[in-house]
């Protein structure tokens, strides 16, 4: 494998090209979520290396959204590249977005998991990061190009966002709905193992539809996570409870932690909530954690109903 780096002194993106020793017949873009940077490990590597593809990675400055990027200029750079190749873009989140408006620029097939731009006046998931929008305006972008999005139909803002704004970006979709894989998708299909086998099949065969069994995903922790903030969502409180302690029995996931301790709160289970926040903070000393209300200490206390949140 060789290594190149194209727009070295740039502050606002960086492409580097790891090409194979021998002539490929494909070549893949692949694009950084969010708060990725030029320093951040790269998406898709080293498996698309490995599986005999040309890997080209376009990393942002860090939380430039890709806005500095126009399409003209990709082009000028990733053309070359993709002479006497099939071309494909790849990403998730912010990643998934820059991968389907790139894509068009040179008529390249599309992978995204659930795809939105933190800048688009819409986007609610991350509302300290609006930036003045660059690109074309998604609701006038066309692409006649292949999108295949990986989504969770039950992200109420990535099924509103694929609707309104990607589904009309690129009439050519592919839907590939996950249950309860939440914002990132794509990583649920990674702790069932199917990850791997089924962005190969897409890149070799482009199928005309790709159908996961959706029983191989229900024992996985982050389908566990999502279902218990599923039901808390929906009051179902003792639901959550048994959902996400199934979660942790797993994987100890820094939201199932804080859904099981809201909803034991609101259920009396003050000392299941006390144990399993201890057992948060040592796991997760840093993060956002629910914060116990001094009483849910005291044996016959009342319990608070709406705890604060706090970072440690």
């Amino acid at each position: 494998m060789k290594q190149y780096v194209f727009n070295l002194l740039s502050t606002t993106y960086r492409f580097t090209y790891y090409k194979q020793k021998q002539d490929a017949k494909i070549i893949v873009f692949t694009f950084g979520t969010i708060y990725s940077s030029f320093s951040s490990p790269v998406f898709g590597f080293p498996f698309l290396i490995s599986e005999g593809f040309d890997h080209v990675h376009v990393a942002q400055g860090f939380k430039k959204q890709y806005q500095e990027l126009s399409l003209e200029e990709f082009a000028a750079i990733a053309k070359p590249l993709c002479e006497g190749k099939k071309a494909y873009t790849y990403g998730s989140s912010l990643g998934g977005y820059a991968a389907i408006y790139f894509a068009s620029a040179i008529q390249a097939c599309a992978i995204a998991s659930s795809p939105t731009l933190p800048a688009h006046p819409s986007a609610k998931r991350f509302p300290s990061d609006k930036i003045s929008i660059k690109h074309l305006p998604i609701e006038e972008f066309r692409s006649g190009s292949r999108g295949y999005i990986f989504f969770d139909p039950y992200d109420a803002e990535d099924v509103s966002f694929l609707t309104n704004f990607i589904a009309n970006a690129c009439p050519d979709l592919v839907k590939i709905p996950l249950q309860f894989s939440g914002h990132q998708a794509l990583k649920i299909l990674v702790e069932a193992g199917l990850l791997k086998d089924i962005i190969k099949k897409i890149i070799i065969d482009q199928p005309d539809s790709v159908s996961i069994n959706n029983v191989n995903l229900q024992d996985t922790s982050v389908y566990l996570e999502e279902s218990a903030l599923h039901h808390e969502k929906n009051g179902r409180h003792q639901q959550a409870i048994d959902v996400g302690l199934q979660c942790l029995a797993k994987k100890q996931r820094l939201r199932a932690f804080n859904a099981v301790i809201r909803c034991a709160l609101k259920m009396g289970q003050v000392e299941l909530a006390v144990q399993l926040h201890g057992e948060a903070l040592l796991k997760y000393p840093s993060e956002r954690l629910m914060r116990l209300p001094a009483l849910a200490y005291q044996p016959d206390g009342p319990v608070c109903e709406h705890p604060e949140r706090t970072n440690k």
